[in-house]
């Protein structure tokens, strides 16, 4: 038990060490401007996209390159070191919007596959098989159209 106890500290002490880190890492970024220029503050304003306006935004300043690296900045920093495709997305989309959107664009949705936003997430995480990535975008699109549909009820109940 007292193994346990030690390992749990330490574990602790790591996560915090890891925290501090971080924290340090933005703010010399910021002092030395690597991080924030007038691409990534325009795009970081947009995220999450909440309206089609936003992903139409998004999508136009995607065609110049210094936008686009402003984005993978943006979305290398909501992976984290161990970070998910459901995480990503989270950053880059609400619910609210991403009810309007299906994987492949079936029932007058639009298809998320053909998002410029989309194909840089399949850049992001290189080591994994395209076809995991997609059925993960895909669990990410069901649990977000179930809790866009879970707060339309909740506020239905609260008007009766």
């Amino acid at each position: 038990m007292p193994e346990n106890a030690e390992v749990q500290a330490q574990s602790k002490l790591f996560r915090e060490c890891r925290v501090t880190t971080a924290k340090m890492h933005h703010s010399i970024s910021r002092i030395t401007g690597d991080l924030e220029d007038e691409y990534y503050m325009e795009l970081a304003s947009k995220l999450p996209m909440s309206s089609e306006e936003h992903v139409r935004f998004v999508e136009d300043k995607l065609s110049q390159n210094e936008s686009t690296d402003a984005m993978m900045r943006l979305i290398l920093k909501s992976k984290g070191a161990k970070g998910s495709v459901d995480g990503v997305l989270r950053g880059m989309f609400s619910d609210d919007l991403l009810y309007h959107y299906n994987l492949e664009g079936r029932k007058e949705k639009g298809s998320l596959l053909k998002l410029k936003v989309v194909g840089l997430v399949f850049d992001i995480f290189p080591n994994k098989d395209k076809n995991i990535i997609c059925g993960e975008l895909r669990r990410f699109v069901a649990l977000s159209h179930n809790r866009f549909k879970q707060k339309k009820h909740k506020l239905k109940t609260k008007l009766i």
